[in-house]
C-alpha cells in the first residue's frame, strides 16, 4: 500500500472514531458530561429568568411608592404562574393590602408580614394575637414573606366556598374581557368584619384610579 493510500486509511479512521465519539456523546452521554450540560442549561434558564424577574421579588416598604410597587411586582410573578381566570386584580389586591397594613407599616405587617389581616383559627398556624384582643380564639397569621402572604390571599379567594360568588362574577367578567375590581369588591362581604369595609375599599380604588396609580405603575389585572 503507498503512503498516500496509508495518509487516506488513516484519515478515514481517525473521521470515523471521531464520529462515533461524537454520536455516543450526543445520543449517549456519559454522567460527567451530562451533568456539565444541565449546569450549564440551568444557568441559563436562571440567568434568563433573572432578568425577567421571574423570582419571588423583594419587598420594600419604607416609602409609600415603594410599598405599591412591591405589591405590584409581587402580583405580577404570581399571576404569571397561574391561569388568566384565576387571577385576582392588581387594583383589588393592591387596595385591600394598603387598607389592611396601612402601606407595610402596621404592626402585623412589620413583625408578621401579614398585610392583607388574614386570620387563621388554626392554633397551630403561626400567628400574632391582636393587643385588643389578646385572648381571642383567632390570630393574625404569620408568613414567611409579605409575597407569601398575597399568595395565600389568592389561594383563598380562589378556593374558599365564602368567595364563590367573587369567583362567579369573575367568570363572567373574564368572558367578557372586563374585569371590573370594582364590581369585584362588592362580593367581599365576606373578607373583614367592618360593615364600612366594602364602601372603603372601592373608594380606595376609586382614589387609585383617579390619581393615575394604575396607569403610572403599571398595574395590570
Amino acid at each position: 500500500m503507498s503512503r498516500f493510500k496509508k495518509y487516506i486509511v488513516s484519515w478515514l479512521l481517525y473521521f470515523g472514531i471521531v464520529c462515533l465519539a461524537f454520536l455516543i456523546g450526543t445520543f449517549v452521554p456519559n454522567p460527567i458530561t451530562e451533568n456539565q450540560i444541565i449546569k450549564r442549561i440551568e444557568l441559563k434558564i436562571k440567568s434568563e429568568l433573572f432578568s425577567l424577574n421571574f423570582f419571588e421579588p423583594e419587598f420594600n416598604s419604607n416609602t409609600e411608592l415603594e410599598f405599591i410597587t412591591s405589591v405590584i411586582k409581587c402580583v405580577d410573578f404570581l399571576n404569571f404562574k397561574i391561569e388568566s381566570s384565576q387571577r385576582i386584580p392588581s387594583e383589588l389586591i393592591l387596595a385591600q393590602t394598603i387598607l389592611e397594613s396601612d402601606y407595610g407599616k402596621s404592626r402585623f405587617s412589620v413583625e408578621g408580614n401579614n398585610i392583607l389581616g388574614i386570620r387563621t383559627f388554626n392554633k397551630e398556624d403561626p400567628q400574632m394575637k391582636s393587643k385588643a384582643n389578646p385572648n381571642a380564639k383567632w390570630g393574625l397569621r404569620i408568613f414567611k414573606t409579605k409575597c407569601d402572604c398575597i399568595h395565600y390571599y389568592i389561594r383563598l379567594l380562589n378556593n374558599h366556598k365564602a368567595y364563590s360568588e367573587f369567583r362567579e362574577l369573575r367568570i363572567k367578567q373574564h368572558k367578557l374581557g372586563e374585569i371590573n375590581a370594582i364590581e369585584l369588591a362588592k362580593t367581599l362581604t365576606n373578607y373583614a368584619t367592618d360593615e364600612k369595609y366594602i364602601e372603603k375599599l372601592i373608594e380606595k380604588i376609586i382614589e387609585m384610579q383617579e390619581t393615575k396609580h394604575s396607569n403610572s405603575l403599571g398595574i395590570r389585572g
